[in-house]
């Protein structure tokens, strides 16, 4: 992706919204939304449905796109997934002057929740994981994952989520390339537990050879202040969603907290793997987890820009 070349194009459609006629042209025609676009048609479309249906935060977008492109990018595609795909009704929320969370989903209704959108820039994705922020195909080497990364964002994050009265969700985003595999569902399962490292019994001892962690990097729950009790941390965030954007594709994973202070129904998900622990509380430091899907991959989403009526043409 040429990003200089994409974020001076979006800029100039934004100005003035020129691309408004061409769009709103071609969406009467068709009068459907299509799938397969680009990141740049996701913001675009992004841009038209908040100057048409929240004008007061279309500037706050316009300026978020000069100034973070990553992070608008994250934004516009995570909210496109959350109406075209999950149908949870979002509308923006993070009230100019105020803050707040970026969305809430499902308003006024029982399964209200609340969404926060944060992106990881490439060349900090870059500099966790070794893995440089542009392709080269002469380049080889070790990688590392991100966790260290990750478990830092929740922890900077779980205080804002902390005031609200529903499930509260943390979006992670990256357009780095390799974001599928670091966001993916090692990334998730790395978060969850830490990353475990293999323990070899002493010769002789007949124990079998496991899987340990120190739970140093675990999101949602560590050791306690008498060191042998696992306790949940971070309870204001009821569930993660690492989401990997691609040109024309978001690739997304989620997992859920043990024991939040309001529980997240995941049905409106469709088809997103979670990852969960089996049991809560944690007994005698048996730490199990499972996929609530039978295949634990990416669920793959394309991008889809948001399709709205406008109100000049329900009067047609």
């Amino acid at each position: 992706m040429k990003r200089k070349w994409l974020l001076a194009s979006i800029i100039g459609g934004l100005a003035g919204l020129a691309i408004w006629q061409q769009r709103k042209k071609r969406r009467a025609a068709a009068d459907c939304w299509s799938v397969n676009n680009s990141l740049d048609d996701v913001i675009q479309a992004h841009a038209e449905y908040l100057y048409a249906e929240h004008p007061a935060y279309y500037e706050k977008f316009v300026r978020l796109v000069k100034a973070d492109l990553d992070a608008a990018m994250g934004e516009a595609t995570v909210f496109s997934v959350l109406r075209t795909y999950f149908r949870a009704e979002p509308q923006p929320a993070d009230e100019p002057g105020k803050g707040g969370v970026d969305f809430v989903c499902r308003k006024g209704t029982r399964d209200e929740f609340v969404v926060e959108v944060t992106s990881l820039k490439p060349e900090a994705v870059a500099a966790q994981s070794d893995i440089p922020a542009s392709i080269d195909e002469s380049e080889r080497g070790a990688f590392r994952m991100t966790t260290n990364q990750l478990f830092s964002t929740v922890k900077e994050k779980a205080d804002q989520l902390a005031d609200y009265l529903c499930p509260r969700v943390l979006a992670i985003t990256s357009t780095h390339h390799a974001s599928a595999h670091l966001l993916g569902p090692s990334g998730a399962e790395f978060l969850l537990t830490s990353e475990p490292k293999i323990t070899y019994p002493i010769a002789g001892s007949g124990a079998a050879i496991t899987l340990t962690t120190n739970l140093r990097r675990s999101v949602f729950f560590g050791p306690g202040e008498s060191g042998t009790q696992i306790v949940s941390r971070r309870r204001s965030v009821s569930a993660v969603l690492l989401v990997a954007l691609s040109d024309t594709q978001s690739s997304v994973v989620g997992l859920l907290h043990p024991d939040p202070v309001e529980k997240l129904r995941i049905e409106p998900f469709r088809d997103v793997p979670f990852l969960r622990l089996v049991n809560w509380p944690i007994v005698d430091g048996a730490i199990k987890t499972e996929w609530i899907v039978s295949i634990p991959d990416s669920k793959i989403f394309y991008h889809a820009p948001i399709w709205f009526r406008h109100p000049a043409q329900s009067h047609k």
